[in-house]
């Protein structure tokens, strides 16, 4: 393969030798050190392959043969450039995709994720976006290690990342948080998440700093991550407990009569956008309209393989009339009673509802609903315990 390269940079010619005598040429050449190859005889026509050089040699020796040499074939880098050297055209060309080439070797084409095996590498993208890291991004730009620790500062379920670049590939090689129980081995206490009356405490661990009938505010520490023993001998642990209180609330719901009432016309448009190295060309006329959305559809992009950093990406957009109705105040209140319900639902959230009282106002333009709601549920809020380790 090698041979053949080096022939055909510096070109050779196929050449037929006709004369009665063909076996001359083969002397002459051999005495003459003049190399050729591929020879084959029919009849009286000697069929052969040379450099150019040695047939320049050939030529001022062919007077002392009997016999006519005829080129019969040209091939090689000389002939080509010999045939185009008045293309200016196909020189500039050459030139300028050399270029270019060279210019756009010094930016991110792919950019592979491995290892996240439960994070969508389409999250991970976007994460990499909010660190100006996409297709098209200038390779010196880039610092691995400072890439590496704003990636582990933004993303909390990822324990170890590595940036690597290899040629224009960026590869990202990442190491997913297993999801453990990390808090069991973190000292904490327990406070009070809102305020209330303490109806019953069961601690597992830690020490408690209230009784049953206690009234507490929010914020109000109930148990302690701090146990001090008799020896006096000190220790920091995570505070478990359910601390059950009576609580008051008040849960309010406003509903207008007038609302805006959205819905698809049915008529739909296709634009057709060019992502080339991270930038986006549309490739149609005129803006797609305000009554238009944008149909929201999933994105996955395989970046195990090599690909070219260039695709058209068609997006479907739908047209909305939005419309302004007036409802009922059945209607109204009927709305509000379900948003209220939910809100109740979150609130009490596994306690139970000791009593409930609803109330409805409302004027010409908004329906408000109100809920007193009195429950006992566990109202305990875990902080983290600081501890001074200096001594």
């Amino acid at each position: 393969m090698l041979l053949w390269i080096y022939k055909f940079v510096n070109g050779y010619l196929y050449v037929k030798f006709v004369s009665p005598f063909p076996e001359k040429m083969l002397n002459i050449c051999a005495a003459n050190g003049i190399n050729f190859w591929r020879v084959s005889l029919k009849k009286n026509v000697l069929y052969f392959k040379i450099s150019i050089s040695d047939f320049k040699r050939l030529r001022r020796l062919k007077r002392n043969l009997k016999g006519k040499v005829h080129i019969t074939k040209k091939v090689g880098f000389p002939f080509i450039i010999e045939r185009n050297k008045y293309r200016y055209g196909m020189l500039v060309g050459a030139v300028l995709f050399l270029i270019m080439i060279n210019f756009l070797s010094g930016f991110v084409w792919n950019i592979n994720i491995s290892g996240n095996e439960t994070i969508p590498s389409q999250s991970l993208l976007q994460s990499l976006e909010e660190l100006k890291i996409t297709e098209g991004t200038k390779i010196s730009s880039i610092d691995p290690q400072i890439a590496r620790n704003q990636l582990l500062m933004n993303r909390k379920d990822i324990s170890w990342a590595a940036f690597n670049i290899e040629g224009c590939r960026l590869t990202i090689d990442i190491t997913e948080t297993k999801q453990k129980d990390n808090k069991s081995k973190e000292p904490s206490n327990l406070v009070a998440a809102e305020d209330g009356v303490i109806k019953a405490v069961e601690v597992i661990s830690g020490t408690t700093n209230v009784r049953v009938g206690d009234a507490v505010t929010k914020g109000d520490l109930l148990v302690s991550g701090v146990v001090e023993y008799k020896d006096l001998h000190t220790e920091f642990i995570r505070s478990r407990a359910k601390i059950i209180a009576e609580t008051e609330t008040t849960l309010r719901v406003e509903v207008p009569f007038k609302q805006i009432k959205t819905k698809q016309t049915g008529k739909n448009k296709n634009r057709k956008t060019l992502c080339f190295f991270g930038f986006k060309i549309p490739l149609y006329l005129g803006a797609v309209g305000e009554n238009y959305r944008l149909q929201p559809k999933k994105q996955s992009q395989n970046t195990a393989k090599p690909y070219l950093p260039i695709k058209i990406v068609e997006n479907n957009y739908y047209e909305i009339y939005e419309s302004e109705i007036r409802i009922t105040q059945d209607k109204a209140k009927q709305q509000a009673k379900n948003e209220l319900e939910e809100m109740v639902k979150n609130y009490v959230s596994g306690g139970k509802i000791i009593s409930q009282r609803v109330v409805v106002e409302s004027n010409d333009n908004t329906l408000t609903m109100l809920a007193y709601v009195k429950c006992e549920k566990d109202i305990i809020l875990e902080e983290k315990l600081l501890v001074n380790t200096r001594n």
